[in-house]
């Protein structure tokens, strides 16, 4: 199976540890309103009914998660590159997951989708609906249902307010790596797989190929030093 930044994110958030972690940073400044254990899967629930319209692509990852004894729906969508279609594609994956659940069971619980935007260049896409349209009547602006999509760029995220170490890092190391040339790289330790995730969502092949080493930990600074002596 081919790696790209949509699978390495997955499998790294996919754990409850580091999915309630970014929310929590991305959606609350960093307070504990997401707990890890409160957190299951809705990735199979939704699956169904999207392979029954005869649409193919899914979602990265979606949660379902009690906050003060109300469920939320919240989902993280990978986007390496700008699409200017993402307000639209999002708010579709949204409404699929509502038309799921009104065909299980009536009631419906909010959907938040987090388009997580790890490109090097900064977002110049459309941010909203709004931003799509040619243009709409004023008569008729009062009528028109926008849709805003949230969407986060690793590289404006502070790092301070994600608790979780291992993912605190990984958001690090890609910021690090992005912003090498304009200052000094901080050390920074990762895990193989916090790494590999660092090196896909950034491109870095010779940053993968570090990830790849049989070791533990890999530090980001003595990988840099190695690739520049190579080059």
């Amino acid at each position: 199976m081919k790696i790209n930044s949509d699978i390495a994110c997955k499998s790294f958030f996919q754990n409850n540890r580091r999915f309630s972690s970014l929310c929590n940073a991305i959606l609350f400044q960093g307070k504990e309103i997401i707990e890890k254990d409160n957190l299951i899967s809705y990735q199979n629930e939704e699956t169904a009914i999207i392979e029954s319209l005869g649409i193919k692509r899914i979602r990265d990852i979606i949660k379902k998660t009690d906050i003060h004894g109300q469920y939320s729906l919240i989902a993280i969508e990978n986007q390496s590159s700008i699409d200017h279609s993402m307000p639209m594609r999002s708010g579709l994956y949204d409404l699929l997951t509502y038309h799921d659940q009104y065909q299980n069971q009536r009631k419906l619980t909010p959907v938040f989708t987090i388009v997580f935007y790890t490109g090097e260049s900064r977002w110049k896409g459309n941010m909203s609906l709004t931003n799509m349209m040619e243009a709409v009547p004023r008569e008729l602006e009062r009528y028109f249902n926008d849709y805003k999509m949230i969407l986060i760029d690793v590289k404006d995220i502070n790092v301070e307010e994600i608790k979780d170490e291992e993912t605190r890092n990984m958001i690090k190391a890609i910021q690090s790596i992005y912003d090498v040339e304009k200052k000094e790289m901080e050390q920074i330790r990762l895990t193989k797989e916090a790494a590999l995730t660092a090196g896909y969502n950034t491109k870095s092949n010779w940053f993968i190929e570090e990830a790849r080493q049989d070791k533990e930990e890999i530090d980001i600074c003595e990988a840099m030093e190695r690739y520049a002596k190579r080059k």
